[in-house]
């Protein structure tokens, strides 16, 4: 399990898109090369830094028409969702597609610890007063 999901979704809530972007997938593709999973490095470069932009956008999108908490849920979500089915479809030609559903589960429940993670740093640090970018 890495939670490092919970540093993405927060770079995308916290900078600027392309900062979002290049924090979110230089890191945890740097975390796959340093754990030896150098296949998925660029993989995760392009999913980890498009799920920042995509937490970034979703929430600036819906913040304002449904609330700060409500918004953040939505782009965790939304985000989250881009990772399953990124990491899927990666998956899915390199292994086949009805071998890589296994690993649908465990990557949800990846995501489900990285959005609570990112939810509670957001909290901590609105409460410190560090905004966004």
């Amino acid at each position: 399990m890495n939670l490092g999901d919970g540093i993405v979704l927060l770079t995308g809530w916290l900078l600027s898109p392309g900062y979002g972007f290049l924090a979110a997938a230089v890191g945890s593709a740097l975390a796959d090369v340093l754990s030896g999973y150098l296949l998925y490095a660029p993989v995760t470069f392009l999913i980890k830094g498009s799920m920042a932009v995509v937490a970034g956008f979703v929430f600036r999108r819906l913040s304002n028409k449904i609330g700060d908490i409500p918004g953040r849920i939505v782009s965790c979500l939304s985000a989250e969702l881009l990772m399953v089915l990124g990491y899927y479809v990666f998956e899915g030609f390199l292994y086949g597609f009805i071998p890589s559903t296994v690993n649908i589960l465990p990557n949800a429940a990846q995501g489900i610890a990285g959005m609570i993670l990112g939810l509670v740093l957001i909290q901590i640090f609105e409460k410190q007063n560090i905004k966004m970018q």
